[in-house]
């Protein structure tokens, strides 16, 4: 087995809704921002896909990727508005990268617009967390697409979209 063009640096998990989903590609300096994108030669970035099951419990694996692990472009940052890839996660990731050129950074994107923190929260922070535990349950919100309706039950993205991450070390 022959590996290349890998990098050993931090890695940094940019996850939440709906200001972390607004991609390069809608900010008013997009093309700037995208024809730099070549120049960050040692970030790599990766987006998780939408994910969850109906059944609530913990998943071990990713079972959907957006983008796999790839360098910056103009095709990773900005394929469309609203896939990929997140505009904090990027100013975020290179201005870390500004700060030390010597530590490579690896940028993962996962989020979910329009989804209630609580989706995002393990069981054991929901439950102490009053804030968190006592909202009304507004999963059953009808005018939501079925898809953002389902991953906003309680503990649904901390189980399929953050939990399989717990063990990469």
């Amino acid at each position: 087995i022959t590996l290349s063009n890998i990098l050993f640096g931090d890695v940094w998990m940019c996850g939440g809704q709906s200001n972390m989903q607004l991609t390069v590609a809608n900010v008013p300096n997009a093309q700037q921002e995208i024809s730099l994108a070549s120049s960050y030669n040692n970030i790599r970035l990766f987006t998780a896909g939408w994910n969850f099951a109906d059944q609530v419990s913990p998943s071990t694996q990713l079972n959907t990727v957006l983008l796999a692990w790839t360098t910056p472009s103009s095709s990773s940052l900005a394929i469309d508005d609203w896939n990929y890839f997140s505009a904090v996660c990027w100013f975020y990731g290179n201005s870390l990268y500004d700060a030390n050129t010597s530590v490579p950074i690896g940028l993962i994107e996962n989020c979910w617009g329009g989804t209630r923190i609580q989706s995002w929260m393990s069981p054991q922070a929901i439950a102490s967390c009053p804030a968190a535990r006592d909202q009304p349950d507004r999963a059953i919100m009808h005018d939501m697409p079925r898809s953002t309706r389902d991953a906003n039950n309680p503990s649904t993205l901390w189980y399929y979209m953050i939990y399989p991450y717990l063990n990469m070390n």
